[in-house]
């Protein structure tokens, strides 16, 4: 029976954000430049960190929650980081091909550098 509950709470889970994602994505693939920032909203403002940090805080404890947050607080400053440097770049007028394997090195670093600080 615990199984079948932990499969209910996880498909919900799934779904509600699978569902977010979706409704991300589909703003952004419109065409409407208000839409399209409006996704872009979304998608920097914590709307996702509310849906999640309510789920860890349901399944564990305080404790577990602010650690949680805290790694949140340093994805969010890489994030930042990595938006200004592709807004740098566009600035630039690179092309597509180079701000994507810039962004792909940027990434593999950072996860890198994550797995052995943290």
């Amino acid at each position: 029976m615990y199984y079948i509950l932990m499969l209910v709470d996880f498909t919900k889970n799934f779904l509600t954000g699978g569902l977010l994602s979706a409704l991300i994505a589909w703003l952004a693939t419109i065409g409407n430049t208000k839409l399209l920032n409006l996704s872009a909203f979304i998608y920097a403002a914590p709307t996702v960190f509310f849906y999640l940090i309510n789920i860890v805080w349901q399944k564990t404890n305080r404790k577990t929650a602010l650690e949680f947050s805290k790694h949140c607080i340093y994805g969010t400053i890489m994030s930042g980081f990595i938006v200004l440097i592709n807004y740098y770049y566009l600035i630039r007028k690179y092309s597509r091909k180079n701000v994507l394997i810039i962004n792909i090195i940027m990434l593999s670093l950072i996860l890198f550098v994550y797995q052995i600080l943290f």
